[in-house]
């Protein structure tokens, strides 16, 4: 599913809450709270019975009883089946039930009722995006934006589904348009604050992750996201203090610790770093990157054993990691456990047959192997 975040200028304002991703992959947003708004007095002509109904079912929503929700929508219908604002509540509640179909259906009756629901036009993209149909759930944010150009909204969803087109810099562009027409939309700064960060531009980035960490202190990714950003800008004391506030949040957050034991790595704080890394794959066992850290870290502490098996977890879940093999290879020179390094250090020349370090270790330990056994048969 998208972000279940719309700005309605109908019923309701659908705030959200944004689950953090574990390591690489974004989970689903979840609908925390539904506000009224007072435009859902409409329609004068409208019966109070029909009113009474729309608001109970808007209600439901809030409540997050989407099955009641939906019946309540659907007796609303039945008073009244020429009301748009209904259907698309119907579709919403639908939505919100991952019966996409359905809810598509819905929003282009209310649509066909009443084309200048801008609301309706930005649900209905976020259902055809979920259903498979970025492009058209594009033509459907851009009807909304020129009925209206500075619905937040839209242009948030916009960008959301230009960013799972890989369109950065255009989805970027969007939430910027998001953030001008409203410079309270948190999650607007958050997206955008990522995908600056994505693309390098990490001032910008931390700019846009403060906006959102000023308007909403307690969702612990954006201090996650803050804290790699200020590491990559060298401001480590800042980057820990936002890590520290993620963690303080989630503190089963595997990204916050591995993000922490980063900065810890780069202050060469290497035993809380290896602490941070160690927390991080007892969390996430499958996290790969947090093994080779928590390898190096050992290595760096001398700790060549646990360094091992450190690199073994990682390349058992990743065989074809070059540096991995590298390290792993200097772990057991260390060991003096030669021959196996040089095996090692063979499996990252199988990677990448031009690394000359690997040609060069290989070399030298070969070389020091023949030296002992020479050294051995003279004695």
């Amino acid at each position: 599913m998208t972000f279940k975040s719309v700005s309605l200028t109908a019923a309701f304002a659908l705030l959200t809450a944004v689950a953090h991703p574990a390591i690489a992959a974004t989970q689903q947003d979840s609908v925390s709270s539904l506000r009224f708004n007072g435009e859902l007095q409409v329609a004068q002509t409208e019966s109070d019975e029909s009113l009474r109904v729309l608001k109970e079912a808007f209600e439901l929503l809030k409540a997050k009883q989407y099955d009641r929700a939906l019946a309540t929508f659907d007796e609303a219908i039945r008073l009244n089946d020429k009301y748009a604002r209904a259907w698309s509540g119907r579709a919403y509640a639908l939505y919100l039930l991952e019966r996409y179909p359905d809810a598509i259906a819905s929003y282009r009756t209310a649509l066909e009722l009443d084309p200048t629901l801008v609301h309706a036009w930005v649900w209905l993209g976020m259902a055809l995006d979920d259903s498979g149909e970025p492009e058209a759930a594009l033509d459907t944010y851009a009807e909304a934006i020129r009925l209206d150009a500075n619905y937040a909204s839209a242009w948030f969803h916009q960008g959301v589904t230009l960013g799972r087109l890989e369109r950065y810099s255009e989805a970027i562009a969007a939430y910027d348009r998001a953030v001008l027409a409203d410079p309270e939309y948190e999650l607007a700064w958050l997206y955008r604050g990522i995908l600056l960060h994505n693309a390098e531009r990490y001032k910008e980035a931390a700019a846009s992750l403060e906006q959102a960490v000023r308007l909403n202190p307690d969702r612990a990714r954006t201090w996650s996201k803050l804290g790699s950003t200020f590491g990559y800008l060298k401001r480590y004391s800042q980057s820990l203090e936002a890590l520290d506030r993620a963690i303080a949040l989630e503190p089963d957050n595997p990204q916050s610790q591995y993000n922490r034991g980063i900065t810890l790595e780069n202050l060469e704080r290497y035993q809380e770093a290896f602490d941070a890394f160690e927390k991080a794959t007892q969390l996430a066992p499958e996290f790969i990157s947090a093994w080779f850290k928590l390898g190096n870290t050992s290595f760096r502490l001398e700790q060549y054993t646990i360094a091992l098996e450190a690199y073994d977890r990682a390349i058992a879940l990743n065989e074809n990691s070059e540096s991995t093999w590298f390290n792993r290879g200097l772990v057991l020179a260390s060991l003096r456990r030669y021959k196996e390094a040089i095996a090692s250090f063979e499996e990252t020349l199988r990677i990448n047959p031009e690394n000359q370090e690997a040609k060069a270790k290989i070399e030298a330990l070969k070389e020091y192997v023949q030296q002992q056994r020479n050294t051995t048969e003279i004695v």
